[in-house]
C-alpha cells in the first residue's frame, strides 16, 4: 500500500479511528487501526469490539493494499 496525501488529512483521519481503538487490548491486533486503500479512498477503522470507529479520506493512491498499524504510531 502507497499514498500520496496531506499531512493533516492523515492527521484527523487516524486521530478520529483511534478513539475507537482499546488501551489495553486483550488481543494485540485491536490495539491497532485497520488501512485500507482501493480506488481513491483510504478507510481507516479502529475497534475495541463494543464500539468501532471507520472513516475515510481521499488521497492519491500509488498502490492498492490492506494493513494494520499500530494506533500509538499513527497519531505520532
Amino acid at each position: 500500500m502507497r499514498i500520496r496525501a496531506e499531512r493533516d488529512d492523515l492527521a484527523d483521519v487516524f486521530s478520529r479511528a483511534n478513539r475507537g481503538v482499546g488501551v489495553l487490548a486483550a488481543q494485540p491486533i485491536l490495539q491497532g487501526v485497520l488501512c485500507e486503500v482501493q480506488g481513491s479512498t483510504l478507510r481507516v477503522t479502529g475497534t475495541d469490539l463494543e464500539m468501532t470507529v471507520r472513516t475515510t479520506a481521499e488521497v492519491e493512491v500509488l498502490e492498492e493494499g490492506t494493513l494494520v498499524i499500530p494506533a500509538r504510531l499513527a497519531t505520532e
